[in-house]
């Protein structure tokens, strides 16, 4: 298989095997068993694109191997299904981009208690920072009153309002807090609106976000740790 032994083969497939659920697992084993010890004359054409397949399906089953399965950044049940997809139309590309994002998340992805290390003035410029390491320009305001913006994120197409609320889990964001916002939209100072914290947020926050959707975006604290550890930030 493109220089691949038999022996390269059935490690990886047995690393995958080992992080694979159940019957979805078996049938990627014995794929991949039944080309290592077949004729070469009678073995699949696309002996690359099979080889590409092993390589990220055992990358993607290596990271699930050592990370918590409940992590909000990790789509166990969608990663576990990809190599069998891959498999079935011999098409590698199904895994690229989690095999990307496995690889960017590497060793440093974020747990929620890391959300509660820092200090409020440092979570707001962590905030901002994330919204910078997407793409914006950031400015973090100083001693805002409680109704204003914390921090302000601009783009060649849009400028964004973001409230920043640290709070433990169990103290959830409500309604006013969003209201209070709203107004700068009204004003016209903003394109839209976020509301980040690092807790939860009330169902009746939440039914009164979607009267505004798609200007105002609720950020929760999965919501929050998937975004950081899907970037450059390093946790603390």
């Amino acid at each position: 298989m493109g220089g691949a032994s038999r022996e390269g083969i059935h490690r990886r497939t047995v690393l995958i095997h080992s992080t694979v659920a159940g019957p979805q697992a078996h049938a990627i084993v014995t794929f991949f068993s039944d080309i290592a010890q077949a004729d070469p004359a009678e073995r699949p054409t696309d002996l690359k694109s099979l080889k590409e397949i092993v390589e990220r399906g055992a990358r993607i089953a290596a990271f699930l191997d050592r990370v918590d399965h409940d992590h909000p950044s990790v789509a166990v049940t969608e990663w576990q299904d990809a190599p069998v997809m891959a498999v079935n139309d011999t098409f590698p590309n199904v895994l690229g981009p989690i095999d990307r994002r496995t690889e960017a998340m590497g060793e440093k992805t974020w747990e929620r208690s890391d959300l509660l290390v820092y200090d409020w003035e440092a979570f707001e410029s962590l905030v901002g920072s994330l919204y910078a390491d997407e793409g914006y320009d950031v400015g973090v305001t100083i001693a805002t009153n409680d109704g204003g913006a914390d921090v302000w994120a601009r783009s060649p197409t849009e400028t964004v309002a973001i409230r920043v609320k640290q709070n433990s889990q169990g103290n959830t964001v409500g309604r006013r807090v969003l209201q209070q916002l709203a107004s700068t939209i009204a004003k016209g100072s903003a394109d839209r609106v976020a509301v980040v914290t690092s807790a939860d947020l009330t169902d009746t926050a939440t039914e009164y976000a979607t009267e505004f959707w798609p200007e105002m975006e609720l950020v929760n604290g999965n919501d929050l740790v998937r975004r950081l550890s899907a970037s450059d930030l390093p946790p603390p």
